[in-house]
């Protein structure tokens, strides 16, 4: 069974802690995306080895070294064959060969397991991608259908002197999942970005339609993260306070609790950006009420200048005797003229009070 800890960790520890995890974080940048299986070795004495799961010997790994398998859309063959190097149960194996995205996680006596929904960037809107990790003493296995940037990035990124401190499954898993929540921030600061080019596009006259589209667009993408992201709040919050410390042997308690705080963050980042998104739509709904206000007022003009041309040449056309010669030309172009000069002084007066 798994203990509980509800004990926040010494504050000493704290600051070593955010420091490794910062550190590690720095070294993740832009690189290319591998596919299929691979293992690495850290080592935090010497340089990183690459090997095969087939040479892998959990028995001389040292307290100083923590073993990193990536599993990218493996067969069961091949997670039947990790399960046995790491010692997994076939409910574990099972349970990362199943195509879930729901996050969730699960303690064991001697490892942890969670599922986590990862976000990159498409051509269509932010991707969600499920990610899988099993962390034990002195390994780290983390299972992918489909490729991912973040995990791609740290790969390269380790180098070839990974001593960020001693590494531990804790910490790395906890680099792992703070990965996971800067794909979350970096989503939401794209799709601000986005919501801010329609906001100049409505005020600078874009055509209303094609605006709207993009903010529904937006609508939903906001809310596609942020269900994302609150259906890890169990995960995250089962980590902050589970002890992880009778398998990773080290103070892990901190680092979760480092990484939750960032999760809350970025919950309140979405739920701002959502926030944004329905300005943008009252951006919206005033350009069009300011439009329909100008066309009311236009016609409002138009009515006023020619309902009294309208009535009085109604009251002339009668089939009655009327004050003027129906039979003189002249009469004609003086009711004209009369018309137009009355037009002039409509429009004039509503060119002075701004409303043309």
């Amino acid at each position: 069974m798994c203990r509980i800890q509800t004990g926040a960790p010494a504050v000493g520890h704290i600051g070593v802690l955010l420091t490794d995890l910062q550190v590690l974080e720095r070294r993740i940048g832009p690189a290319a995306v591998g596919r299929g299986t691979r293992v690495r070795v850290l080592d935090a004495d010497g340089p990183d080895q690459h090997v095969s799961i087939a040479d892998l010997d959990m028995q001389a790994v040292t307290p100083r070294q923590l073993v990193w398998a990536d599993l990218v859309a493996p067969t069961h063959e091949e997670l039947e064959d990790v399960a046995e190097r790491f010692s997994l149960t076939l409910d574990t194996v099972r349970w990362l060969a199943l195509d879930d995205d729901e996050p969730r996680a699960a303690l064991h006596q001697r490892y942890v397991r969670l599922r986590a929904i990862a976000v990159e960037p498409s051509p269509t809107g932010p991707s969600m991608k499920p990610l899988g990790i099993v962390a034990g003493y002195r390994y780290v296995l983390t299972v992918h259908p489909q490729p991912l940037d973040l995990l791609g990035q740290l790969d390269a990124w380790l180098g070839v002197d990974a001593a960020v401190g001693q590494l531990d499954a804790a910490m790395f898993l906890a680099a792992i999942l703070n990965s996971v929540v800067t794909g979350y921030f970096a989503a939401t600061d794209s799709l601000e970005d986005r919501v801010d080019a329609v906001d100049d596009d409505l005020l600078s006259g874009a055509t209303d339609e094609a605006a709207l589209i993009r903010l529904v667009q937006l609508r939903q993408q906001a809310t596609e993260l942020r269900r994302a992201l609150t259906a890890h709040r169990e995960v995250f919050g089962s980590l902050a306070w589970a002890d992880f410390e009778s398998i990773a042997e080290t103070h892990a308690a901190g680092r979760f609790h480092l990484v939750a705080d960032r999760f809350d963050r970025a919950v309140d980042a979405i739920e701002n950006a959502r926030d944004q998104v329905v300005g943008a739509f009252d951006v919206h709904l005033a350009r069009t009420a300011q439009r329909t206000n100008d066309i009311v007022k236009v016609l409002t003009v138009v009515s006023a200048v020619l309902l009294p041309c309208s009535l009085v040449a109604a009251l002339l056309s009668m089939n009655v005797a009327t004050p003027l010669a129906t039979n003189d030309v002249t009469v004609f172009w003086i009711i004209v003229a009369g018309m137009a000069v009355f037009a002039t002084i409509v429009l004039a007066a509503a060119k002075r009070a701004g409303w043309l």
